[in-house]
Order: C-alpha cells, then sequence, then structure tokens
C-alpha cells in the first residue's frame, strides 16, 4: 500500500488581509450553531455593532469568527469589513 502525503492546509486567517478596526455586525441576526454532528443547534444571536474576524470571503458570503470562537458562513449583508 503507498502512503500519499498533501500538503499541510494553509490556516484560514492567511486568506484576507485586513487593517485598521475590527469588522463588525449591521444588523441582529440569529444563527445556530452544532458543536458535534449529532446535537441539537444552539441559537447564537449576533448584535449590531458586535467584532467578528473575518476568515474569508466569497463574492457573497464570509466566514466569521466570533469572540467566542463560533464559526459561521453568513451573507455579506450582516457583516461591516470597514469598521
Amino acid at each position: 500500500m503507498m502512503r500519499v502525503r498533501f500538503p499541510a492546509a494553509p490556516a484560514l486567517e492567511a486568506h484576507v488581509s485586513r487593517t485598521g478596526a475590527m469588522p463588525t455586525i449591521t444588523k441582529d441576526v440569529l444563527l445556530y450553531h452544532r458543536l458535534q454532528k449529532n446535537s441539537e443547534p444552539d441559537e447564537i444571536t449576533l448584535t449590531t455593532g458586535e467584532s467578528v474576524t473575518i476568515l474569508k470571503e466569497w463574492s457573497t458570503r464570509y466566514l466569521i469568527k466570533t469572540s467566542q470562537g463560533k464559526l459561521f458562513n453568513i451573507p455579506k449583508e450582516f457583516v461591516d469589513p470597514s469598521t
């Protein structure tokens, strides 16, 4: 049996470089976060003005990380990247 080695994946933070103030949530949004595959989802509310970290950007969405360390794939309309 032959083993194939793949290069290590780069950290997500390396994909988006931002300077200045932290991105913030532009309007209140209710999201769901599941800790494990078979567990019930927890409701997480992000409020207007809450700071987040943008880890990755697509054409219509961001991958964000909250101050609690939870990751969400969220539409761009809920995040202001410039503040």
